[in-house]
């Protein structure tokens, strides 16, 4: 299916995937007319990329509906923490709409068109927060995978120059109205978190083993809160109970120390995971839980 975005997507059991980028090569009028929204049809028939990203526009942030599933989850499940996803956030988006291999190329050959497709569509996350921060939550959120597992896609230098201000101007929405600030990333994403930090990050989600757990609790600790942490790709398919135990058991008292961990694994588990390893999982968070309150 095509979304207002104009970015094609298989939906799947397991997730979604970004198939379709509306803008990575000129399409024919006829397409544009049966699949993509009106507002667009220039932008995606424009014979250059950078024609491409200048005709091209976000969806309307005010329109009807985008906020009665937020407004739903609030009245049904206001006794827990809710916060408003953000997931697939400004440099995901990004390439989404132009495609990885363009996105990069633009990164690394013209930043000016990758700077200003970052702008276009860091403008529609600021609009969409102000209309968040008049509701009841108390969090934003934004998501972006910025790494590989050893570490980031693009060099720090590249991040501090084009990501990180754009950042900047949609974290301090939600820090502006004193709420929390969260946001997911998968990967090695260690050498970003003194930037994430600066412009005003509070929670990191997930945290995977990839990252060096130890290390970013000693050294960030004290700035952020970190969420997961558990094994899912080598640890909760293939091990035995005992030993999801032992290193859930582990990783919990290794970012909870001290406070500042929110107790889950580092990815969604999957369907390969036996359900042996999540009832040990499970059980285990359970104990630490109960053992953390007694001391």
């Amino acid at each position: 299916m095509y979304d207002s975005w104009g970015m094609g997507v298989k939906v799947g059991e397991d997730g979604f995937f970004a198939c379709f980028n509306p803008i990575a090569e000129k399409q024919d009028i006829e397409f544009a007319e049966k699949w993509m929204p009106q507002r667009i049809h220039k932008a995606v028939t424009a014979d250059t990329l950078e024609e491409r990203v200048r005709l091209w526009t976000p969806p309307d942030p005010a329109h009807p509906g985008n906020y009665d599933w937020m407004k739903r989850d609030l009245e049904t499940y206001g006794d827990y923490f809710v916060f408003p996803s953000g997931y697939f956030g400004l440099y995901e988006r990004a390439y989404g709409i132009m495609s990885i291999p363009e996105m990069f190329i633009a990164m690394a050959g013209s930043p000016k068109v990758f700077e200003e497709i970052m702008e276009k569509i860091t403008d529609y996350k600021i609009e969409v927060a102000r209309r968040i921060v008049k509701m009841s939550f108390t969090a934003g959120h934004m998501g972006d995978d910025l790494g590989t597992q050893v570490g980031p896609f693009f060099s720090p230098e590249m991040f501090k120059r084009l990501v990180k201000p754009q950042y900047r101007r949609l974290f301090q929405v939600y820090r502006d109205a004193g709420w929390h600030m969260m946001m997911h990333s998968c990967g090695c994403v260690t050498e970003f978190l003194p930037d994430l930090i600066e412009v005003g990050l509070d929670v990191l989600e997930p945290v995977q083993p990839c990252m060096d757990i130890e290390f970013i609790k000693k050294e960030y600790g004290k700035d952020l809160v970190f969420w997961g942490g558990i094994d899912t790709q080598e640890l909760l398919p293939y091990a035995p109970p005992d030993e999801v135990r032992k290193m859930a058991a582990e990783t919990i008292r290794t970012l909870a120390k001290g406070g500042g961990h929110i107790i889950g694994p580092a990815q969604e588990i999957m369907k390969d995971v036996p359900l042996e390893n999540v009832i040990a999982l499970v059980e285990t968070i359970v104990s630490e839980r109960e053992n953390a309150a007694t001391l």
